[in-house]
């Protein structure tokens, strides 16, 4: 039993708890992504929510841009 929280399994507040565990990595900036975490799935690949806002934004600037094709 842990002599801080007074559990056998110490929960994640605790100051012995065990460090999380990775459950995967973002493709773009390789930053941990732990169980629980908000990320993007795309195409088998996992993105953190930061690298995506930074492709929308750059993706909104030139889309700003763009013109259609003339029939």
């Amino acid at each position: 039993m842990c002599e801080v929280c007074q559990f056998v399994h110490c929960p994640g507040g605790c100051p012995n708890a065990p460090e999380p565990v990775a459950v995967a990595c973002c493709r773009q900036c390789g930053a941990a992504l732990y169980a629980g975490d908000d990320c993007y799935r795309i195409e088998g690949e996992y993105w953190c929510e930061e690298c995506v806002d930074e492709c929308r934004a750059v993706a909104e600037d030139e889309l700003s841009d763009y013109q259609a094709p003339e029939d």
